[in-house]
């Protein structure tokens, strides 16, 4: 599950640059590469001229190799990379900055203890860089996300937006369009509003985002060729990912975005029928997506 919750903490930007460091795997051209440098070695010998040759043949086995090699080179990079580690390598990277997973509940003779989710440690190691500045966003979210690790989204709604000097408003959202508890919202309150967290000058209220709902139904024409249902998968699984990225308080969902789904599936005309008209951004809302509708419709001429 992917959060997102400010620009500056939205991973899913940073995990989709490939870091520079990994190696790239591609069986084609380290076996050409090594066949080359056969060839320069035995220049008198056709290695090119019979795959079954026994040097040909060692040589596909040591590129398979070399393969698993790049790939356990590349998991170890990933391991020291704090948007893509995972499990114990994320701890340790955490304690870099004094945080600890949390555990909610322990292990017992049958079950595994129940811990924190990645994602959520994640965000909060990055938070934690500007938590000790006192009333900073950072603060306010990593405070937030360590009393109720759940939250799908955190916003900070300061006086640029709601015009109240010395008002700040963190507003939740919850996963799944769920509701949020009022036992909830007043542990995220009286975690934020502790000395080390607000300052005296800020006046802080914890609110939970109002749902904004809304159906997605659009009709994809594309042109003789490719499956439609193929077609509909795929189109679905990216207005899947379009309508999570914008659940958030703040989000806003432009009709172009739901087009755009359509279009990179390979779509040559896009209608998108609901919403009806964009659905413009509020601080306070979170657009929630209740239901995803697709046709594809094949054109008889392109």
């Amino acid at each position: 599950m992917t959060r997102f919750l400010s620009t500056r903490l939205d991973l899913s930007r940073l995990q989709a640059i490939r870091p520079a460091v990994l190696l790239d795997i591609d069986f084609e051209a380290l076996l050409v590469e090594r066949l080359a440098r056969l060839q320069e070695e035995l220049p008198a010998v056709d290695v090119l001229g019979l795959e079954t040759d026994p040097l040909v043949r060692l040589q596909r086995v040591d590129t398979y190799r070399e393969m698993l090699d790049r790939h356990r080179l590349n998991e170890g990079f990933r391991a020291l990379l704090p948007a893509f580690a995972r499990g114990t390598d994320l701890d340790h990277i955490a304690l870099r900055a004094g945080i600890v997973r949390q555990e909610f509940a322990p292990a017992t003779a049958s079950s595994p203890a129940v811990l924190e989710a990645d994602d959520v440690l994640r965000l909060r190691y990055f938070a934690a860089f500007g938590a000790p500045a006192a009333g900073s966003e950072d603060a306010y979210v990593f405070a937030a996300l360590t009393a109720w690790p759940g939250a799908w989204d955190v916003r900070c709604v300061g006086p640029d937006e709601h015009g109240q000097p010395g008002s700040v408003d963190v507003v939740l959202t919850a996963p799944d369009g769920q509701p949020i508890a009022t036992e909830t919202l007043a542990a995220v309150s009286a975690a934020l509003n502790a000395k080390t967290v607000r300052p005296l000058t800020d006046q802080v209220s914890v609110l939970a985002a109002t749902l904004e709902p809304y159906a997605v139904a659009l009709t994809a024409e594309i042109l003789p060729g490719p499956d439609p249902a193929a077609v509909r998968t795929d189109i679905v699984a990216r207005l899947g990912t379009i309508t999570a990225e914008r659940y958030r308080a703040g989000g806003e969902v432009p009709l172009a975005a739901l087009a755009t789904a359509g279009y990179a599936a390979g779509a040559v005309m896009v209608s998108v029928m609901s919403p009806v008209t964009s659905i413009a951004r509020s601080p306070y809302a979170a657009p929630w997506c209740t239901s995803v509708a697709v046709t594809v419709v094949e054109r008889l001429h392109g």
